[in-house]
């Protein structure tokens, strides 16, 4: 199963600080613990390229010229963690709008938002 915590509240009150606290004295719970930050859409987009590498999913379409469209990328993403028989922890830090889908079982999201 999937379990999802959302951090909710104005900037300053310590939802990153609270999640990143969680992911430290809980590390030995995960074998993937992931960091999306969301503060602008490129860092968003840098982090999730980052974890695609680190699940060794392609993050060049084929030819190595061009980058996958990143809608697709984060897709697959969301996939092999749910696939994944290992348990992981994948904290979207600071997210303005939720991805439409999101991984439904295999692991823990904690979310940060002001909105």
């Amino acid at each position: 199963t999937q379990q999802l915590c959302i951090l909710k509240g104005p900037a300053g009150q310590g939802k990153s600080v609270l999640a990143s606290t969680y992911a430290y004295k809980n590390s030995e719970n995960y074998s993937l613990i992931a960091w999306i930050s969301s503060e602008t859409l490129e860092s968003q987009e840098c982090g999730y390229r980052s974890l695609a590498e680190t699940l060794k999913i392609a993050t060049y379409q084929p030819g190595g010229e061009k980058p996958r469209p990143f809608p697709e990328l984060q897709e697959e993403i969301f996939k092999t963690l749910e696939t994944s028989s290992n348990p992981y922890l994948l904290i979207l830090d600071n997210i303005e709008k939720l991805p439409d889908h999101l991984p439904q079982k295999g692991g823990s999201i904690i979310v940060t938002t002001q909105d």
